[in-house]
């Protein structure tokens, strides 16, 4: 799906972090990093870690944190749904 239709969905104005799990779907966003990493790790079934688990977390099970101006590229690119 295009940028303009993915970010439909979300209703951030400016810069903000993209949460996308294993399978490249966009699944929520945040305008705080660690509260990105929160949602991947909520996403992902584990709901009491640390913020330093959590990272660790997100790198193991496959989620990615990615910035929105480079979410706009891989999205228009079709590598994010």
């Amino acid at each position: 799906m295009a940028w303009n239709g993915l970010k439909s969905r979300f209703p951030h104005s400016g810069n903000f972090w993209g949460v996308v799990d294993p399978d490249g779907a966009w699944i929520d966003s945040s305008t705080q990093f660690a509260t990105a990493v929160h949602w991947a790790c909520m996403d992902a079934g584990y709901t009491d870690l640390t913020p330093d688990e959590e990272l660790r977390a997100v790198n193991r099970l496959g989620y990615s944190i990615i910035r929105s101006t480079h979410l706009k590229q891989m999205a228009d690119a079709g590598l994010v749904k």
